[in-house]
């Protein structure tokens, strides 16, 4: 509560801390009281603390994702918003192009995730896997 307070505050730099913080630490109806502070701010310092926060909080939801394209394509912010709401999306492509590239070799060495049943893998590809070795065997 203390941290909401704090984004009503007369000072600009502690409203971007405090949008910053509440994007850090998350909790419920934080992101709405974030996508809030972003439509009535008039501080481009404030508005781009709130934008981060938000693509912090809730990298994936796509209405977050929505909210952040429609700012860096909106010719009714200014050049700062935009720039800062692109920056924020190419940041989320690549982390997405990152993980995808990185994934093989994470579940190489027993560190990232691998469904063990995919959607056109056949039983014998699953008996076969080391973690499924032997469940489907009938003898």
């Amino acid at each position: 509560k203390l941290i909401v307070r704090l984004l009503a505050s007369a000072d600009e730099a502690i409203q971007a801390a405090a949008a910053r913080a509440l994007g850090a630490c998350g909790g419920p109806g934080s992101a709405r009281v974030l996508a809030d502070l972003l439509k009535i701010t008039k501080s481009e310092k404030v508005r781009c603390a709130t934008l981060e926060a938000l693509a912090l909080q809730a990298p994936e939801d796509p209405a977050v994702q929505a909210m952040i394209r429609d700012i860096a394509q909106s010719q009714l912010v200014s050049s700062e918003s935009r720039a800062c709401a692109a920056s924020l999306l190419v940041r989320a492509d690549l982390a997405r192009q990152v993980e995808a590239e990185l994934q093989p070799l994470l579940i190489a060495c027993g560190v990232g995730y691998r469904p063990l049943i995919d959607l056109h893998q056949g039983a014998r590809t699953i008996a076969g896997d080391p973690s499924g070795e032997g469940r489907l065997d009938r003898g």
